[in-house]
């Protein structure tokens, strides 16, 4: 990440979510363990009845693990693919087995989301409404 990721996650919540009550900066960036390809984690509140989203800005460059990590667990043979593909794009740039993974793992829900990719939810989100524990 080439700008202080501070100063991103501020003008990024002050340019699309004038009215937030706070900002969170996550992830590897928060924690200090960003590197070059790291991804911006940030999370907003927003007020009662604001418009809950979760939305992509730029195209994932590969930076996170946890997807190749759940997929491990889930699916030996794909998750192993995909893994080695996201190791490989991050040691050499290389992106061809990732992309090749991905598309396969992809293909099976019908395609990749795009850049612009945006899901709206209204009112309260099931998985966030549940008790803890159940």
């Amino acid at each position: 990440m080439d700008a202080d990721p501070i100063d991103l996650a501020r003008r990024l919540a002050r340019d699309l979510f004038p009215e937030a009550l706070a900002v969170v900066l996550a992830g590897s960036t928060a924690s200090g363990r960003a590197t070059p390809s790291s991804d911006l984690d940030v999370a907003v509140l927003v007020g009662d009845g604001g418009e809950t989203f979760r939305e992509t800005l730029r195209a994932w460059a590969g930076g996170g693990k946890w997807l190749p990590r759940r997929l491990l667990a889930a699916d030996a043979e794909r998750g192993s693919a995909l893994l080695e593909g996201h190791l490989r794009l991050c040691r050499s740039e290389d992106p061809t087995p990732l992309v090749d993974a991905a598309s396969r793992i992809l293909d099976l829900v019908g395609g990749p989301l795009r850049e612009g990719y945006r899901r709206t939810w209204r009112g309260v989100v099931a998985s966030a409404a549940a008790p803890v524990g159940r």
